[in-house]
């Protein structure tokens, strides 16, 4: 036993790892949808789902698994997923150094350990998987050359339809089996592409759309689906208004916190949760940005990487929300190109605020000259400039900043000029 191994069996501790994690633990539990709705103490009930996830006697990657909730964003809903990684995991150990993978679970997230789980339990003899076209109590709504679509009508046919995935929906244990859960809301649709080879999964009320693995699916995937296969493309367009819905309630969930309104709707917090890379691709620039003044920092990752792939997008989205404004030029250089943007600096040149903020984030605290003037014309900006990037007396600026004497003072300071 190595001595990492054996210092972990002497630290885990019960009490502890709550006394340790207990807060962020509780933190991250209140944008956990799920086990809001489940009750009692949330810090007890993650702790103890961590634990039964642990294939080890001594309980050395509890630890672990709980920082994959509380910083990767894992699901509590799935924490039990990891019981079978893990266990491939430990039970290869001897093959690592031969295939390359890494041993230090440290090194890994919660996505990255199922892909080498995946890698280190591959055999050289497939399973026999049932036909989604025969399976009992599912109905099958398109059963051709490029795919079968199915909707389970009980959690045996959901399990059938979905084995060899990691969807809760499929989980063969009753007690991690979440079919009845997403299907008081709406059906679940199980896709089997041919030419892709895998399966996927649909729920258009919370807006989860995932591969077999249980992972989101991106814009990229977005564009197969939507635009490239005709069979996926009819029957999403058919459904884009439960897309509206989804958002809808993200925007409506956003306002209840805002107002401290404690109403309970359970759909409205899953939308937190709701695959927006994948919902937000059909939209047009200017859908991205009525949703991205609605809901700007939970879709701003989402508006981004769908205008990064798109230029008409990018090109109609900047047209409508910048219109002529320097702030909002400011803005969209430092959300979408994170970095410079020249063909917006005309416009940022035009406000001193927005200057000086453009070379701080933008231009990485590198001189922003076309925009100086107007910098210097604000007394803010120009201590902030002068300090934070120039770095050193700016006489041309003095004067702004001299009308305020908390600006001068700061001035001097920063520089290290005497009084």
């Amino acid at each position: 036993m190595r001595y990492n191994d054996f210092k972990i069996i002497l630290e885990y501790d019960r009490s502890k790892t709550a006394a340790t994690l207990g807060s962020a633990i509780l933190q991250r539990s209140q944008s956990d949808t799920y086990l809001k709705n489940q009750g009692g103490d949330p810090v007890d009930t993650v702790i103890s789902a961590a634990e039964a996830a642990d294939p080890t006697q001594n309980q050395q990657y509890v630890t672990w698994i709980l920082r994959q909730y509380i910083k990767n964003q894992l699901k509590f809903e799935d924490i039990y997923k990891l019981k079978d990684d893990l266990e491939t995991f430990v039970s290869t150990k001897g093959q690592h150094k031969r295939l390359g993978v890494n041993s230090d679970i440290g090194q890994y997230d919660w996505r990255s350990l199922a892909a080498v789980a995946k890698k280190l339990g591959s055999t050289d003899i497939g399973t026999v998987e049932p036909d989604a076209a025969t399976v009992e109590d599912a109905d099958i709504l398109y059963n051709g050359p490029l795919g079968i679509l199915s909707v389970p009508r009980t959690q045996a046919a959901s399990c059938k339809l979905g084995s060899g995935t990691k969807w809760c929906t499929a989980a063969a244990e009753e007690k991690h089996n979440r079919f009845s859960y997403y299907t008081k809301y709406g059906p679940l649709y199980v896709w089997h592409d041919k030419k892709r080879k895998e399966k996927y999964q649909f729920h258009f009320e919370t807006g989860q759309f995932m591969d077999a693995q249980d992972n989101p699916l991106t814009a990229e995937d977005a564009r197969y689906f939507i635009d490239e296969n005709p069979v996926t493309k009819k029957f999403f367009q058919q459904h884009m208004d439960e897309f509206e819905n989804v958002l809808g309630n993200l925007i409506n969930y956003l306002r209840r916190e805002r107002e401290d309104d404690e109403t309970n709707n359970e759909l409205e917090e899953m939308a937190m949760d709701a695959n927006f890379d994948f919902i937000l691709y059909p939209y047009s620039g200017a859908d991205l940005v009525y949703y991205y003044k609605q809901a700007k920092d939970e879709l701003a990752p989402h508006i981004r990487k769908i205008m990064m792939s798109d230029q008409q997008k990018r090109n109609d989205f900047e047209e409508r929300y910048i219109q002529d404004n320097p702030p909002r030029a400011q803005e969209v250089a430092d959300f979408i190109y994170r970095g410079p943007a020249p063909h917006l600096e005309d416009i940022i040149a035009t406000d001193g605020r927005s200057s000086y903020l453009y070379a701080y984030h933008s231009l990485g605290q590198q001189r922003f000259k076309k925009g100086e003037s107007e910098i210097a014309k604000d007394g803010w900006a120009a201590l902030n400039y002068a300090t934070k990037i120039l770095k050193r007396r700016w006489p041309e600026a003095e004067p702004t900043i001299k009308q305020w004497s908390g600006n001068w003072k700061q001035y001097q300071a920063g520089l290290g000029l005497t009084a």
